[in-house]
């Protein structure tokens, strides 16, 4: 982890000098209190920054390779993994960076707008939540977890307090992302973008979560919109439709199988049951 707390220095002291025009981009997504708390850094140019920086701290190419912060071109020669890109650590359940994602700055390239580390020892992406070292404590206070998609999703969500949320990697969720956050909570809520993708991308992780026995909650951001743009512009969680999983597969006319349709009915018997305690506890004759 050495190599990879390092690597974070250098990208946030590169940041700092404004390289690249880094700042421009990083100043229309992200307030000055997101970049120091997220450590978000920038990646110079070139394809060799980083390899000179660990040259001089003597840190050897072969463990920035096996930590997946250089790569080998077709003629076996070692480039940065990442250059002219904004950096975003990804930290594991105790705090420590084990990857990054990098983030171009210019919308007009053709590269990948996002690109991951590569598996290695200390990074398995299928199995890895943005933000959840800092979401434990609230979750389990909460019961329940707030999941996106992207990283300045999370990022927004937390600036407007909600700490009680992670982020997929650049991936679907998985069936690892559901057994990490079966250890502190029952329910699962769902916040995609509100386009094609983010809702089949809905479905599948409300039916993958059914099957590992776990409550879900359906959020439906307004047409065009994702949780970056609707907190940014001062939305309210309580402003959003939402709806149980089971009433989202419905309502979207996925097939759902006989012990799922059981599910789905005690689950709003369970509701009902609730619901009058509520109004029985609040009567103005008790």
């Amino acid at each position: 982890n050495h190599a990879m707390e390092k690597a974070a220095w250098f990208y946030r002291d590169c940041l700092s000098k404004n390289m690249n025009g880094a700042r421009a981009y990083i100043g229309s997504r992200m307030s000055d209190e997101m970049v120091r708390q997220f450590g978000i850094g920038f990646a110079p140019p070139g394809g060799k920054a980083l390899l000179e920086y660990f040259g001089k701290e003597k840190i050897t190419a072969e463990v920035m390779e096996k930590v997946g912060l250089v790569r080998r071109d077709e003629h076996e020669c070692l480039h940065d993994m990442f250059w002219s890109r904004v950096m975003f650590p990804i930290h594991d359940k105790n705090g420590r960076v084990i990857a990054f994602a990098g983030r171009q700055i210019s919308n007009t390239s053709t590269r990948w707008k996002y690109i991951n580390s590569p598996e290695t020892p200390l990074f398995r992406k299928s199995a890895t939540l943005y933000g959840l070292a800092n979401a434990i404590e609230p979750m389990i206070e909460k019961g329940e977890v707030f999941i996106v998609e992207g990283y300045i999703d999370l990022m927004q969500m937390r600036e407007r307090r909600i700490l009680n949320v992670v982020a997929t990697c650049g991936t679907a969720f998985t069936k690892e992302h559901a057994a990490v956050l079966k250890r502190y909570v029952q329910r699962l809520n769902f916040m995609f973008d509100a386009d094609n993708a983010g809702r089949k991308a809905m479905q599948k992780s409300i039916l993958l979560a059914v099957k590992e026995d776990m409550k879900t909650t359906a959020y439906i951001f307004p047409e065009g919109h994702d949780p970056d743009s609707f907190y940014k512009s001062g939305g309210r969680t309580e402003e959003l439709e939402s709806m149980s999983g089971f009433d989202f597969l419905k309502k979207s006319v996925v097939e759902m199988t006989a012990l799922m349709q059981k599910l789905h009915r005690l689950e709003r018997l369970e509701e009902r049951r609730v619901g009058k305690e509520c109004r029985s506890r609040w009567s103005p004759y008790h």
